[in-house]
């Protein structure tokens, strides 16, 4: 219940690409307003880099860590989002 209080959602429009153009971007070039009719717009982009793991955000805290959490899996690729409002 708090989840669609707090965080209503009408719609969920997923895109993967790396050309620099967002969904609103890609939707506007055929003629379609996407944000039109939405309360409000939010942008979340994803990133995955290889090298930025459980085991290396840990540090020195790992052994701690991996005794209390064992079944974790610290050696996978983590993603990383970053959120912003945006301004359209």
């Amino acid at each position: 219940e708090n989840l669609r209080v707090l965080c209503p959602a009408d719609a969920q429009i997923r895109f993967s690409g790396s050309n620099g153009k967002d969904v609103a971007g890609l939707y506007s070039e055929c003629g379609y307003n996407i944000t039109d009719g939405f309360k409000d717009y939010v942008h979340f982009s994803i990133y995955k880099d290889p090298s930025f793991t459980l085991e290396t955000f840990l540090g020195a805290y790992l052994g701690g860590t991996r005794e209390q959490y064992g079944f974790l899996d610290y050696g996978t690729p983590e993603k990383i989002w970053k959120t912003k409002d945006c301004e359209l």
